[in-house]
């Protein structure tokens, strides 16, 4: 009798009371609130309770929020040689993965990047882009400049490698894959450099192309340095597509 009726108390008080709201996402909020949403004070808790994160404004909703299965190399390259295989280009495979560095890479993250971090990054770009405009003013692709060129984006390839063995060390068990990756970007830079200037030219393209899918798709690497790593590579694809032009029609 007495549970019954502290039952029913507590379900008119939930009546009565304006300020309960229950959402899917587990946080309490009144039903009419007397200021903005954004003058709030959220505090989201871990599991750890001990931790949490307290920011202002609205929560964010999941469908803003970059959601994508775990990377899998060599799935993707077994669904392009079956692409081949069945006669068709593998458009869709090269356009999703791309679409998905890009978003993984949350490009607008790199402001969040150390001020000195980004003034070495963006200084590094200026050896790719100034060679090609160089090329360009002079009217004519000097053979010193476009190797001097290529020679430079092997340094950088290798140093991409350099910081992959980094990241590598410190787990506990290193796989021979991860190892892959540590010690592929120097051997394709220095490949690049003994092979004919148009081949080591594609060969160190493809080498940055495959350094950002890692280094985006499977590291741990704070979200401003896959930023500018997805800022970088772009740049320097983009340097070396004009270099090749420049090269031919000059």
């Amino acid at each position: 009798m007495i549970s019954a009726l502290l039952c029913l108390a507590a379900r008119r008080n939930i009546k009565s009371s304006p300020k309960i709201l229950s959402s899917s996402s587990g946080i309490l909020l009144p039903r009419k609130l007397p200021v903005p949403l954004s003058t709030f004070t959220f505090k989201f808790y871990t599991c750890d309770e001990s931790k949490s994160q307290e920011g202002k404004g609205s929560v964010r909703s999941s469908s803003q929020v970059p959601q994508h299965g775990p990377f899998n190399p060599k799935s993707f390259v077994l669904n392009l040689i079956e692409s081949v295989k069945k006669g068709k280009l593998p458009i869709e495979e090269i356009t999703g993965l791309a679409n998905k560095v890009i978003a993984e890479g949350q490009i607008n993250e790199y402001k969040n990047a150390p001020s000195t971090v980004q003034t070495v990054t963006f200084a590094g770009l200026g050896p790719m882009l100034g060679i090609p405009l160089l090329t360009l003013l002079t009217g004519h692709a000097y053979y010193c400049c476009v190797f001097a060129h290529l020679a430079y984006g092997a340094c950088i390839l290798s140093f991409q490698g350099g910081c992959n063995w980094m990241e590598a060390i410190t787990k506990k068990d290193i796989s021979y894959e991860k190892l892959c990756w540590c010690v592929g970007p120097p051997i394709i830079g220095w490949t690049s450099l003994i092979l004919p200037l148009p081949l080591g030219m594609f060969l160190t393209s493809l080498g940055f192309t495959l350094s950002v899918i890692h280094d985006v798709l499977l590291t741990q690497y704070p979200p401003w340095m896959k930023a500018l790593r997805v800022i970088f590579t772009g740049g320097t694809l983009l340097s070396f597509l004009l270099m090749l032009l420049f090269s031919i029609i000059l």
